[in-house]
């Protein structure tokens, strides 16, 4: 029934459809943010300040465009766009990150600038994420995305250091993926037609030459001729499910587990019997010293890391550290996948200890 709020059938609660113009896509979101205009808003009038935000926007807003991207907002000094919205492209993620390495050369050119005549620096951080989202109409005009996916790629732009750009892990990761996770048919001949062009007049040609060297030549051929329906079957999500059903596409540990991920499981089910769980280990590593020392005794040494890498849950985990008072802040913001990254890595640790503890907050 139309307007119906529960199932006339088992009475269950139906789900709120989407406001009209809303609907759930998969979208790359670039959160870039200007360091450095507090210390040039302090330093020189409020007009050199405005036509070097001006230029700023300009410059960045063209960036985005030309990329085929859309600028959503403005905040500050800082901006959000989107790619795939409103047109997805089947290299929105690839888009992104060319889009934030302009970005950082817009504003390294304006920092050249503005530092020879005003010994300002000024640099740009950036975050890009990968993940899905809900796009609409917003009321001012334009489109409005929402999402977990925003909410990573902002956190992702607070962790990064001047002049870097941080990518969520999703990011260039899956390009090609669409609301369903397919790869439209016609984006495939467009791509491929010209390979399948070239394996028919490789086959004319070599079989006018001689059938030996026709049929010596058969695999490339084939494959060119077959280049379509091929790069169509492996580009259907709904295929691949079905192929992992009867056990094609998976990886040994899928189908085997290995003994240390079997012992793991067993161990976090007898934690979980006893009620001990990522939030008491967080309020005892932070109450004792010495358990703590012991803990980070024990933990591995941590592998480098490059430049442009960034674990999302690492980054989350950190932001919420920074912004915590309390140690029941940390616990109750912390979700359990966060717990473990800040039990493994011995700087969030340092973080969580210099948090205040319950006795001292209540005081």
């Amino acid at each position: 029934m139309e307007g119906a709020r529960f199932c006339p059938a088992c009475g269950a609660g139906l789900a709120d459809a989407p406001a009209p113009g809303e609907r759930r896509k998969i979208v790359t979101v670039v959160f870039a943010d200007v360091v450095g205009s507090t210390e040039l808003g302090e330093r020189v009038d409020a007009e050199t300040l405005r036509w070097a935000m001006q230029r700023w926007f300009a410059a960045m807003g063209q960036t985005v465009e030309r990329h085929g991207g859309t600028v959503e907002r403005y905040v500050g000094d800082a901006l959000m766009a989107v790619f795939g919205v409103p047109v997805a492209h089947e290299d929105d993620a690839l888009r992104a990150v060319r889009t934030a390495l302009d970005m950082r050369d817009e504003v390294a050119e304006l920092h050249e600038e503005l530092s020879g005549a005003r010994g300002v620096e000024l640099a740009v951080r950036i975050g890009l994420n990968t993940g899905e989202a809900v796009t609409g109409a917003a009321v001012a005009g334009g489109s409005f995305t929402t999402g977990d996916a925003v909410n990573v790629a902002a956190r992702l732009e607070q962790a990064a250091r001047p002049g870097e750009i941080l990518l969520g892990r999703d990011t260039g990761w899956n390009p090609q993926r669409r609301d369903d996770g397919s790869i439209s048919f016609r984006d495939i001949v467009r791509r491929h037609w010209p390979h399948a062009a070239l394996g028919l007049v490789t086959g004319i040609t070599a079989f006018m030459i001689a059938t030996s060297l026709a049929a010596w030549m058969s695999p490339t051929i084939v494959g060119l001729l077959l280049a379509i329906p091929i790069s169509w079957m492996s580009g259907q999500r709904a295929i691949g499910l079905a192929l992992r059903k009867l056990g094609f596409l998976t990886t040994p540990e899928e189908t085997a587990p290995p003994p240390i991920a079997i012992r793991a499981n067993e161990l976090y089910g007898e934690f979980a019997q006893l009620g001990f769980d990522g939030a008491d280990a967080l309020a005892v590593l932070h109450a004792d010293p010495a358990v703590r020392a012991w803990h980070e005794l024990l933990l591995p040494a941590a592998s480098p890391r490059r430049r442009g890498e960034i674990d999302p849950d690492r980054a989350i985990a950190e932001a919420k550290l920074v912004d915590a008072e309390t140690i029941d802040d940390a616990q109750g913001w912390l979700k359990p996948k966060e717990r473990i990254v800040v039990l493994s890595d011995r700087a969030l640790i340092a973080l969580l200890a210099q948090l205040k503890s319950r006795s001292a907050d209540t005081a």
